[in-house]
């Protein structure tokens, strides 16, 4: 079993300004409620992320409440550090069984109509594990990619949702 460790306790402004930062972007079409009820819903999320989401705080959400994610046979615990309903989250990975020295991610949602908007996702992270330099790099590389497939795939469940109602 992946050893858990703990990760240094970085702010929601970490997402932008952390050593290896990046922004992923996609016109989502749905309105800025129905995308933040789906960022918030665990199983949505594993449908368009493919991990399994455990609020393991109690409703409601905000500031300083807590969840695990499950997947690719690692084990992430997150606290959230930023909740505008329908505008933004913002969570940081506090223990992890990847060999990360910090993360945070942040979901910010602009609309463009009543019935679409654009999600933001700005993250950033530092290695904590051996060969730093070259294995911080292919991460990056790695989550990037995935993240697009992601932002597609909850572009494409949102827009089945809408055509379906």
């Amino acid at each position: 079993m992946p050893r858990h460790r703990d990760l240094a306790p970085v702010g929601a402004d970490y997402a932008t300004t952390g050593p290896n930062h990046n922004s992923l972007h996609r016109s989502i079409p749905a309105s800025r409620d129905e995308l933040f009820s789906c960022l918030e819903d665990g199983q949505a999320t594993k449908e368009w992320q493919g991990v399994d989401v455990e609020w393991t705080s109690r409703p409601p959400r905000g500031i300083g409440s807590t969840r695990t994610l499950k997947g690719l046979g690692q084990t992430v615990k997150q606290s959230v550090l930023a909740w505008e309903p329908g505008k933004r989250m913002c969570f940081r990975n506090d223990r992890t069984t990847l060999p990360l020295a910090a993360f945070a991610e942040d979901y910010i949602i602009t609309p463009t109509s009543d019935s679409a908007c654009e999600l933001r996702w700005h993250y950033a992270f530092e290695w904590g594990g051996r060969a730093k330099p070259v294995l911080g790099r292919l991460f990056g590389l790695a989550f990037a990619v995935g993240g697009r497939r992601d932002l597609n795939k909850l572009a494409s469940r949102l827009e089945s949702t809408a055509e379906s109602d």
